[in-house]
């Protein structure tokens, strides 16, 4: 009889451990770690800001903190009202450790390696999604929708992948025969706050910048670094983009600035406000799917004249936005303005 109860105990106690194995999972994410998430995730804390927009697309309901910037991204409130009720976990860069433990998130999504060990000293779940090229982007949004809905919200994030792919064919099948001396040269100006902030080789713009047809204008390493006027003077781009948030108030800075008053840009009126959306399109957001068109319009506008960006911008948004945008609203993204 107790031989008997011993062997039930036992039979039970092996049952529940396999139940709690195949409660979790294991997610390697994009800095190589194994990180065991629960099968199904119901509460997501995403503490970088441009990774909001992807859960906000694929699983809103999901989404319990965010940070201060999406917060104050006045497209990204618009679109998902939802994210102004939303507790803030990290501002600047910073995650504020101790309201991620208290919230107690199914996984917490983080874009640096520097404190991520720190935050597994106090939470286990922390998803590393950090990216800086279109391919990291788009590995990018299928991780997130692998840990959102497993592998039934793969097929939607797959789909993307197949819409950015299918822009970037376009632009590169417009352009690939260009010769270098036709590739004019871009300076990506990172935001109107200090036009001397830009964007040089190995970041993000460099890469939607060489998709698109052109050449960097700075041939300094580095994302966000500050340049001085004489290296925009030599620098002389051809096309000036500027990003950020409201982006459309720099142009008028550049145009009655003297550091860029000599620039071929300036002599030919080919400075241009980003467009920005949820998130600005130039950040590696899912807008990318956009921002490749966008560029390769301004910057080779011959060869991209059947292009119509504001109908592309209208689709995207209702398909994978879940928004209608107005007309008014098309014209305010693609100016780089605020609702």
């Amino acid at each position: 009889m107790k031989k008997s109860t011993f062997a039930k105990l036992a039979i039970t106690a092996i049952l529940a451990l396999g139940t709690q194995a195949w409660a979790m999972r294991i997610v390697i994410d994009n800095a190589g770690n194994p990180v065991e998430v629960a099968d199904t995730v119901s509460k997501i804390a995403n503490a970088w800001t441009p990774n909001n927009q992807i859960i906000a697309a694929l699983a809103p309901d999901k989404l319990v903190a965010t940070t201060q910037e999406c917060k104050d991204h006045k497209w990204f409130v618009k679109m998902f009202p939802q994210i102004a009720q939303l507790p803030v976990i990290a501002s600047g860069g910073t995650v504020d450790i101790d309201a991620v433990v208290s919230l107690n998130p199914d996984v917490l999504i983080v874009d640096q390696t520097g404190d991520t060990a720190e935050l597994r000293d106090k939470y286990h779940h922390v998803i590393n999604s950090n990216f800086k090229g279109v391919d990291n982007f788009k590995s990018s949004v299928n991780l997130l929708a692998e840990i959102a809905g497993g592998f039934g919200m793969m097929p939607k994030a797959r789909e993307f992948e197949d819409y950015v792919d299918a822009n970037i064919k376009l632009v590169k099948d417009k352009i690939d025969q260009l010769k270098s001396e036709v590739r004019p040269k871009v300076l990506h100006i990172v935001d109107n706050s200090n036009l001397l902030r830009v964007d040089g080789k190995g970041s993000a713009a460099d890469d939607w910048i060489a998709i698109a047809g052109g050449t960097n204008a700075i041939t300094k390493e580095g994302t966000n670094i500050e340049v001085t006027a004489e290296d925009i003077i030599a620098a002389d781009p051809d096309v000036i983009i500027v990003g950020g948030q409201n982006s459309g108030v720099a142009i008028g800075k550049i145009y009655s600035d003297a550091t860029f008053g000599e620039s071929k840009a300036v002599r030919t009126r080919q400075v241009f406000a980003n467009p920005t959306g949820v998130s600005g399109w130039d950040t590696m957001s899912m807008e990318i799917a956009m921002q490749v068109l966008w560029a390769a319009k301004i910057i080779h506008p011959e060869e991209f004249s059947d292009v119509d960006i504001a109908a592309t911008a209208k689709e995207f948004y209702q398909k994978w936005m879940n928004y209608e945008p107005s007309d008014k609203d098309i014209e305010k993204i693609l100016q780089g303005l605020d609702p």
